[in-house]
């Protein structure tokens, strides 16, 4: 019995010790991480994404891991700074590995973006064009290392260069999965407003769908249009 009881005591002795050392370890070294973190980020997505990243705020939990980033600015780089301004994201929560992370290598399972508004510019088509059609855009996208994508209460406004036409989605809900050759997209929207530029037609509509995005084509595999009452499935 007593040897049993000397064997709890320490046992105790030890988790209490190896809880303290963790907590001193995590109370001094996680303001350090913290920086660490967004320099890594800042430096990575400049010399290996389409896109710098520059967060403010980061929070970081290690039980389970699992960073969160607030106020984030996104400025485009190359091909996409000629189609989109630099925005501001107001919630961005990352799941990844860190140690891949500490290693140099960026490589992010599930990003969910809320809060934000940005504008598109679509570029015009090209008139002679060999190739596949969706292929500058599929291959800029595969530069970004993420599986999953969430964007939620987000607004989004593109400009379509033929015909000039004008797209304002508001309230928008957006699940992209990234498959081996295509990106499996689901689109949810409170409003969007369709106009044309140059006869000023318009229409408002809701809408969901899904659809797979490749290289040579666009698959829809359900579409629900709503216009008041009335809705198009």
């Amino acid at each position: 019995m007593k040897s049993l009881s000397r064997q709890f005591w320490i046992s105790i002795g030890l988790i209490a010790g190896v809880g303290f050392l963790l907590g001193a370890l995590f109370g001094v070294g996680i303001p350090k991480l913290k920086t660490y973190i967004l320099l890594k980020v800042e430096t990575v997505s400049r010399d290996r994404l389409p896109v710098r990243i520059l967060p403010k705020n980061i929070g970081l939990h290690l039980f389970p891991v699992a960073v969160s980033f607030e106020t984030v600015r996104i400025a485009p780089k190359d091909e996409l700074k000629a189609m989109i301004d630099p925005f501001e994201i107001g919630e961005v929560d990352v799941e990844m590995s860190l140690f891949r992370l500490l290693t140099g290598e960026l490589k992010i399972n599930r990003l969910a973006i809320r809060d934000t508004k940005l504008e598109v510019r679509l570029p015009e088509r090209k008139k002679k064009s060999s190739g596949r059609p969706l292929e500058g855009l599929f291959s800029t996208l595969k530069e970004v290392p993420l599986q999953y994508l969430d964007i939620e209460r987000s607004d989004i406004k593109i400009f379509v260069p033929e015909p000039k036409t004008s797209i304002s989605i508001t309230g928008l809900q957006l699940n992209v999965e990234k498959y081996k050759e295509e990106f499996g997209i689901n689109i949810n929207s409170d409003s969007i407003y369709l106009k044309d530029l140059t006869s000023k037609a318009d229409l408002r509509v809701g809408t969901d769908c899904k659809l797979f995005l490749s290289p040579e084509r666009i698959i829809v595999s359900h579409f629900k249009l709503q216009r008041g009452d009335s809705q198009f499935i």
